[in-house]
């Protein structure tokens, strides 16, 4: 499965985002490669690790990817859908990139379309149950298409969460954006706003180094 830089970027800002916060159990909905805990892993070697997908396929290949890392003992893979999903504990963070699409023409891949489009995960789905699932000081990250980011926030605010970061990301500093990354919390934040660029002038931006230098061999 391909690895997408806007998925990389995600792992690397939830874990900057979090850096100051102790994080003993994670939940990771749709976990696809498992990229998204292994970059957790990284920076909180010693949390318990819940990786949800609802692929076969995928969940076989995330299970292999953690077998391989140095914290496999940490990685629990559930191939199920999210709705049927029963925890045996509560989480300090929730992290999604859920299927990105809405109301839009669905590829012939049955797979892709699982992957891509929302027509059977919902976003009031994923805030409903996990406020279930959460610590009372836990947070829930998730990366979604920038077009999709006033449902969201109104998604959050009627679930009974609240805003606590909110970054619009843009693929270089002359286009517009195209992926937004929140982070919520049970209680009020003062919200942080932000923006970055990936490129600007066929480079990677500052900022997008000093979030990836730990994770990319080459910046």
């Amino acid at each position: 499965m391909k690895v997408c830089t806007d998925s990389c970027l995600f792992g690397a800002w939830v874990t900057n985002t979090m850096k100051s916060n102790v994080a003993h159990n994670i939940l990771d909905i749709g976990t696809g490669t498992g990229l998204l805990s292994l970059m957790l892993a990284q920076k909180y070697p010693t949390a318990n690790y819940h990786c949800i997908e609802l692929d076969n396929s995928a969940s076989i290949e995330a299970k292999l990817n953690f077998d391989n890392s140095k914290w496999s003992s940490q990685f629990q893979v559930f191939n199920q859908d999210f709705k049927s999903y029963n925890a045996t504990v509560k989480y300090d963070l929730i992290i999604c990139n859920p299927p990105f699409y809405n109301n839009q023409l669905n590829s012939p891949d049955k797979k892709r379309n699982a992957a891509m489009h929302s027509s059977d995960f919902s976003l009031e789905e994923l805030f409903i149950q996990s406020r279930a699932l959460i610590e009372d000081n836990g947070q829930i990250a998730c990366l979604i298409p920038y077009s999709r980011t006033a449902e969201i926030l109104n998604i959050i605010a009627d679930t009974g969460w609240f805003v606590e970061k909110v970054t619009h990301v843009k693929q270089t500093t002359t286009h517009d954006y195209f992926r937004t990354m929140v982070l919520c919390k049970k209680s009020p934040e003062t919200i942080d706003e932000s923006e970055i660029s990936i490129k600007e002038n066929q480079q990677y931006t500052s900022e997008f180094v000093d979030l990836l230098k730990d994770y990319y061999l080459f910046l």
